[in-house]
């Protein structure tokens, strides 16, 4: 998914779907990306 810096303002609600989306997909592992430098502004908590 994409989203647009200049319009996402709290990025806890970005995280938090980012969070939800591991657990549904039941992924071992997930982040949100700054795709202009490529480095990890989030890396979600591993599931249990």
């Amino acid at each position: 998914m994409w989203f647009d810096k200049k319009k996402v303002k709290d990025c806890s609600t970005l995280f938090g779907l980012a969070d939800d989306m591991v657990a549904a997909f039941g992924a071992v592992k997930g982040a949100v990306i700054d795709q202009e430098d490529l480095h990890a502004v989030y890396e979600c908590p591993i599931p249990e």
